[in-house]
């Protein structure tokens, strides 16, 4: 489950979160990122209030900094010796996709545009080694940059009981599709990624392998 809504932590749906086996996730990427760009979610102080008592109640409690933007390099460094003392388990990071081409952004996605290759490496580089520092498992969903997540399944349920994690994918190659995904109508899972809404008649197996080609993989 990813949330920004402080509901999490209301007796209700606390008592349900107990006994669910589930990961869960807390979007937040820096107070400065959230007054100008989430102005009606819970404030990132309330979010961030609510850790450790989710740390508390959940399997595993991801911080999922996304978007992602390299102006908030320094603020969210600055926070991760403190989601290591709310008992975080991993921080997880996806950058942005900006509306309008930006100058270090100037690879076409769909209808967005994505960061140059080689502008995330520093970054999240950095963000790796601070999160090793203060016990954190360091987690990224950008395909370029794979190898540098702590673990292959970026939304931290690996090696979880009763979790089926998906291989399906660019983390595990040569990928092995599930019969499901080589149906027409599967490919919908990319449309956020891609930012793109006509893949109703294509099949999962179909998009990926086509991003796989694009990539030079195969």
């Amino acid at each position: 489950i990813t949330t920004k809504s402080t509901l999490a932590i209301n007796d209700e749906y606390l008592s349900i979160i107990k006994q669910s086996n589930i990961v869960l996730q807390v979007s937040m990427v820096s107070k400065p990122f959230s007054l100008i760009y989430e102005p009606n979610a819970p404030s990132f102080r309330d979010r961030f209030a609510m850790l450790y008592s989710l740390s508390h109640n959940v399997k595993r409690l991801i911080v999922r900094c996304q978007p992602f933007i390299v102006s908030e390099l320094d603020n969210v460094l600055g926070m991760i010796r403190a989601y290591a003392y709310s008992n975080v388990y991993g921080l997880l990071v996806g950058a942005m996709t900006f509306k309008e081409r930006q100058l270090n952004a100037n690879v076409r996605v769909g209808d967005g545009w994505c960061y140059d290759y080689g502008v995330l490496y520093e970054p999240l580089k950095m963000i790796k080694q601070c999160c090793h520092e203060y016990g954190l498992v360091f987690l990224t969903n950008e395909m370029d940059y794979a190898d540098m997540s702590d673990s292959p399944t970026c939304c931290g349920c690996e090696g979880l009981d009763g979790f089926d994690v998906n291989t399906s994918n660019f983390n595990h190659l040569p990928i092995v599709f599930r019969e499901k995904m080589t149906k027409p109508g599967t490919a919908s899972t990319f449309r956020r990624d891609l930012r793109n809404n006509s893949m109703d008649d294509k099949s999962y197996a179909e998009v990926a392998l086509s991003l796989l080609e694009k990539k030079g993989i195969c």
